[in-house]
C-alpha cells in the first residue's frame, strides 16, 4: 500500500493514517497500531469490507472531470 507525502502510511483495515516506521509502534507495514492487535480473522474480514466501501464509494462518486 503506497504511503502518504509525508512518510507516514494508511491502514487497511480502518483507513485512517498513521506513522510508519516510528519508533516503539506495534504498528507495521499494513496495519497501525490499533488494528494490528486484531484478530487475523477480524483483521481480513474488516479489510474485505473496506475495500468493497472503497469501490462503492468510487462508483458513486463517478468519473472525474474530462480535460
Amino acid at each position: 500500500m503506497p504511503g502518504n507525502a509525508d512518510g507516514g502510511r494508511r491502514c487497511r483495515v480502518c483507513g485512517e493514517a498513521y506513522a510508519y516506521p516510528e519508533r516503539g509502534s506495534a504498528a507495521t507495514r499494513q496495519h497501525c497500531g490499533h488494528c494490528v492487535k486484531l484478530e487475523p480473522e477480524t483483521r481480513r474480514a474488516l479489510e474485505a469490507l473496506r475495500r468493497r466501501l472503497d469501490h462503492l464509494a468510487r462508483a458513486v462518486e463517478g468519473p472525474g472531470p474530462e480535460r
